[in-house]
């Protein structure tokens, strides 16, 4: 609580004594509440918070101290397409290879055999439940700038015309999306490329 307690409130916890005698006799309990989000707060006891003990000295019966909530310590995975090879332009139905770095830039090491995945263009939605056309495990990475570098091959679309490459970490097959991180929103990382008409050859 951020606030003194008045009496008949409940705590998030209390412990029922069955009495002490007088001339200064004590009871020692231990009392476990639940953190809030992180920030500066102040907990209160209060002995009788019900109000029902009549005393000698009523002002006495709370005692406030301060403590501080900070982050739980969480990977946060980013993600980078450094290259495609060939840039640029590629002919439909050619292969294209996707050199991806994946970096744990939290303040804990990820788990082990999580997956980084490279699509030709947008998958749907922000957490796809489809494995792209290659798909590589990630070892565990190191808080504070753990990296991985891994070639990701995809076939470029029969269709020519303009594309955005998707590199996603934290992939399927998976489970994906399901490290937690201080950070959600770097997951993903977009390249884009230009699919032109596949050369035709003939012989004379």
């Amino acid at each position: 609580y951020n606030f003194g307690p008045s009496c008949g409130q409940t705590g998030s916890a209390f412990r029922q004594f069955s009495g002490l005698p007088p001339g200064g006799s004590t009871g020692l309990v231990s009392l476990v509440f639940t953190a809030h989000t992180p920030g500066s707060y102040t907990a209160w006891a209060f002995a009788d918070s019900q109000c029902e003990v009549t005393e000698t000295n009523e002002a006495n019966n709370k005692l406030p101290t301060t403590y501080t909530v900070t982050a739980a310590a969480l990977p946060d995975l980013r993600v980078n397409i450094n290259s495609l090879s060939p840039s640029g332009s590629v002919a439909a139905g050619a292969p294209v290879v996707a050199s991806v770095t994946v970096v744990n830039d939290g303040t804990a090491p990820t788990p082990a055999n999580f997956f980084v995945s490279i699509y030709p263009q947008t998958p749907f939605g922000a957490c796809p439940d489809v494995a792209g056309p290659h798909t590589a495990p990630v070892g565990i990475l190191a808080a504070g700038g753990g990296a991985q570098t891994v070639n990701l091959t995809f076939t470029a679309p029969s269709t020519p015309g303009s594309y955005t490459a998707v590199a996603q970490a934290d992939s399927f097959p998976g489970p994906f999306c399901e490290i937690q991180e201080s950070n959600e929103t770097n997951n993903r990382n977009t390249a884009t490329y230009t699919v032109t008409t596949a050369a035709s050859w003939f012989e004379t």
